[in-house]
């Protein structure tokens, strides 16, 4: 995998004094291992010990599975270079999270960084998990009002209603203040800034020490609802629809992708075959590309098969999503993963791995 050249111009993120560690090299070293026997695409998190010289220390799986593909990974990783953590400008050891993604199809690798080589940070959740790890807790949800809109199923939209709100949190995580950023729907915004003065909110802290500080608040107001909505209640155990965990999110920053692109179906598990595609079986990772106007394309799948890529393709014609959306409430061209499991059906079990985040 190669990775971009570092830009001069670009500026270090920083969220309150804390930047997580990011690679020096351009290049990745050649594997010095045998590619792993595997059948399907394969995506691990593993947390790298980096310390304040910048020099990997150590590679650890998040869980005890796969260490196949973790040793396969950390011969091309054992010799990069970082530029360490910050904290509070100053160097710190740290534990990088980082996603490694493996294709057996390509036999290629490819690993994603919370922040890159030119400094550009594209998954917002990798971003965040490595910021915690840092040392900063990020504000979150504990619970959150109903809150209503005058959407409905019926409506066809080509984009997704969003708001977008910063919070002022004092060191109790009560709002003090708030302001629109953006939004395309403004009246059902303004209501949203009521309802955050009833929302429970963990506060920002810095090495366990409570802090005010800013948060942004988005809210995507999909029109396959029932509003008003339910009141949220986030526990550890928790399990929330795709539709439920979106729809409501604080985020610690601006980064990364305000929203990707989502299905405009609220039952999303499983799609409809027919014909010769109910012969199909088996396990198929896709690459997908949704454009601004919310088709989607099958770009690759994980395994060399015409007739699976064709099904694939076939799954998804009659598929319509709300296109991907930029902090300044564009659309754009989105790529993605999912996973989709043929059992010889007439129909098949979707997973897009993309909101799984």
């Amino acid at each position: 995998m190669l990775l971009a050249a570092r830009s001069v111009n670009a500026a270090r993120s920083e969220y309150y004094g804390y930047s997580p560690a990011f690679p020096k090299s351009a290049e990745l070293s050649p594997f010095d291992s045998t590619f792993p026997f595997i059948m399907n695409e394969k995506s691990i998190l593993l947390l790298l010990e980096i310390d304040q010289t910048g020099t990997l220390k150590k590679v650890e799986l998040n869980t005890t599975r796969d260490s196949v593909i973790s040793k396969y990974v950390f011969s091309s990783l054992k010799n990069l270079t970082f530029e360490p953590a910050l904290k509070n400008g100053r160097p710190a050891s740290s534990t990088l999270p980082i996603w490694a993604t493996v294709n057996p199809r390509f036999q290629r690798t490819s690993i994603e960084f919370p922040v890159t080589t030119d400094l550009k940070i594209t998954n917002r959740s990798l971003y965040f998990q490595a910021l915690e790890r840092l040392g900063v807790d990020t504000p979150k949800i504990k619970t959150f009002p109903p809150y209503f809109c005058d959407l409905s199923p019926r409506d066809s939209l080509d984009f997704l209603p969003f708001a977008l709100i910063r919070l002022n949190l004092n060191v109790a995580g009560q709002v003090d203040s708030s302001e629109i950023v953006k939004t395309n729907l403004s009246a059902f915004a303004r209501q949203i800034q009521s309802a955050v003065l009833w929302a429970e909110i963990n506060p920002l802290k810095l090495e366990g020490k409570a802090v005010p500080g800013s948060v942004f608040l988005q809210i995507s107001f999909f029109p396959q609802l029932q509003y008003p909505t339910n009141h949220i209640e986030i526990k550890s155990d928790s399990i929330y629809q795709w539709h439920e965990r979106w729809r409501v999110q604080l985020l610690p920053d601006t980064v990364g992708l305000m929203l990707p692109a989502m299905p405009k179906d609220r039952d999303i598990d499983e799609l409809s075959l027919s014909g010769n595609n109910r012969l199909a079986f088996g396990e198929v990772v896709a690459d997908l590309i949704i454009d601004t106007l919310g088709n989607v394309r099958v770009r690759s799948i994980d395994i060399k098969n015409p007739p699976l890529h064709q099904t694939v393709a076939y799954a998804l014609k009659d598929v319509k999503y709300f296109p991907a959306t930029n902090y300044s409430g564009e659309q754009v061209n989105f790529n993605g993963k999912a996973r989709f499991l043929f059992q010889n059906s007439s129909r098949v079990q979707v997973e897009y791995l993309w909101l799984n985040d």
